[in-house]
């Protein structure tokens, strides 16, 4: 039933003549529903994918030992830093590009693959240097399996960029959704059924790239022509090394605080901290995820058009921030809770490290909206430079937080995101072409009725006590939620963006309440 929405043939004969993987020209009409609904079909998506992930987590975070996450920890430093350059940014540039045909997809196609071969090799051989570096030489093993998946992300790189640049957003969205289960259910088989440790996790990696890769030709039935001459990829190169060096900063701020855990410390210390940093990401890639995937296409087609742009920029920011702000307060005060019953009582320590990241949650998505921003825009020069600057800060912090431990760590990350935050704001703003100030007033908002919600949380804490952790969180989440929405529903009188997202949620709201009434 699921392959039936990747295949052409669910499609109708008329349909079916005239579809070309090249051809956007059923987005010229109607591009804002198609994003409304693409953001839409995402969040569902992401919702299943939250609870796939949650269940992951609480069931190999019950088998496996912080040891065991901590030596995947270890490897995940050295080739997550080798697969920046598998890619080189080839698969994102062909989502913004007014045109391409079969000569240029190809290229960049084969270019991509030939990288992503080179530097798995690069990766096999620093793998002995990187086990010497961690004293552990189990590291070994590990990062020459996890190599495999440099190729396999490679071999599906323009077939989801072809997706995405067609905004076939069910497709992209099965495809992912189903990949991550079939490595998930193999990671847990592997752990549970034949009790490989730490391997299972490494395993199940290697499932869901292989699954992806798999999926993504079924999704988009595109075949690349034989090799030839790679010169018409080259217009993609600039983009592409641009957005390889900004990942390569981000990297240094998102890996150097395992690095520097493992180098210090040892897997255990490490694995509490990767533990707490992934129930984290969990979110963020359920909220930034999907209003990133709907919106990059659409803004790409908007770059003539400043009014609907400026609307899509700015709406957008201030989805970003809602978000950002309750989830904040949320996992904040819910931290214990979370942690127990996803990780299990025996991740006790995990609770403070996991409160200090969540610091660094708001920061995190004005991040992924500026990366939205500059992609869009075709401005990754611009995001180069301000990451190569975050991440010499992140470096600083992190280096002097892990005296103190991953708890160290944690903290630097969060002093670390605020204080490079406000110049990102006009970095963002300058690409986007917006007064700084406009900008800041789409998050200035939900950031306020973040403080004054935690505020109030914290001198009411005791009203939420009970016996069952359940029921406390509950009740936590619920006054959350509702201080959260009556302190937006304070400022609506006076910030017409606001006012406008209502309007449009109610207008889409109201004729389902209406038809459901009639019922």
């Amino acid at each position: 039933m699921v392959l039936r929405w990747f295949r052409p043939s669910a499609m109708k004969p008329s349909e079916r003549r005239s579809v070309s993987p090249f051809d956007t020209s059923h987005l010229e009409s109607g591009l804002g529903r198609r994003t409304m609904s693409g953001a839409a079909i995402a969040l569902g998506s992401s919702a299943m994918l939250f609870a796939l992930q949650i269940v992951q987590l609480a069931v190999l975070s019950r088998l496996l030992t912080p040891e065991d996450f901590g030596l995947v920890g270890m490897a995940m430093v050295a080739t997550m830093f080798v697969q920046l350059f598998s890619d080189i940014g080839l698969p994102m540039a062909t989502v913004p590009r007014e045109k391409i045909d079969q000569q240029f997809v190809t290229a960049v196609f084969y270019i991509d693959l030939l990288v992503s071969l080179a530097l798995m090799g690069v990766c096999l051989a620093i793998a002995p240097i990187a086990a010497s570096v961690f004293d552990d030489q189990r590291v070994t093993g590990l990062i020459v399996f996890i190599a495999v998946t440099f190729p396999l992300t490679a071999l599906r790189g323009q077939h989801q960029a072809l997706l995405t640049r067609r905004m076939q957003f069910l497709r992209l969205n099965l495809v992912n959704l189903s990949a991550n289960a079939i490595g998930a259910t193999t990671a847990i088989l592997c752990a549970w059924l034949a009790g490989l440790g730490y391997w299972s996790i490494a395993i199940g990696l290697v499932a869901t790239a292989l699954s992806t890769m798999i999926l993504s030709w079924i999704a988009m039935p595109w075949i690349p022509s034989r090799p030839g001459s790679l010169a018409a990829g080259r217009s993609a190169i600039g983009f592409g090394l641009n957005l390889l060096g900004a990942n390569i900063a981000g990297w240094l701020w998102k890996q150097a605080d395992r690095a520097l855990i493992g180098w210090r410390w040892n897997a255990s210390e490490l694995g509490y901290y990767t533990r707490a940093y992934a129930v984290l990401m969990v979110p963020i890639g359920l909220i930034s995820g999907p209003i990133g995937s709907a919106i990059i296409p659409a803004l790409s087609r908007l770059q003539k058009e400043d009014a609907k742009r400026t609307l899509l920029i700015l709406s957008s920011a201030r989805a970003f921030a809602f978000f950002s702000g309750l989830l904040s307060v949320g996992l904040l005060f819910n931290a214990a809770f979370i942690i127990d019953l996803i990780l299990g009582a025996q991740w006790g320590r995990s609770v403070a490290i996991f409160s200090l990241l969540v610091l660094s949650l708001f920061p995190s998505f004005v991040w992924e909206h500026a990366r939205i921003v500059f992609i869009s825009m075709g401005r990754t020069d611009t995001m180069r430079r301000y990451a190569v600057a975050a991440a010499m800060v992140h470096l600083v912090s992190f280096a002097i937080g892990v005296q103190w431990g991953a708890i160290g760590v944690a903290f630097g990350l969060a002093a670390a995101s605020a204080l490079v935050t406000p110049f990102l704001l006009v970095a963002s703003a300058r690409v986007a072409q917006l007064p700084a100030r406009t900008l800041v007033a789409q998050f200035a908002p939900s950031f306020a009725a973040m403080l004054v919600v935690g505020a109030a949380m914290f001198f009411a804490q005791s009203l939420f006590d009970n016996e069952a952790p359940i029921v406390e969180a509950a009740a936590k989440s619920a006054a959350i939620i509702a201080a959260f929405l009556v302190a937006h529903a304070a400022i609506f009188p006076f910030h017409a963006g606001w006012r406008s997202d209502v309007q449009r949620i109610w207008g889409i709201a109201r004729p389902l309440i209406t038809r459901k009434h009639n019922l």
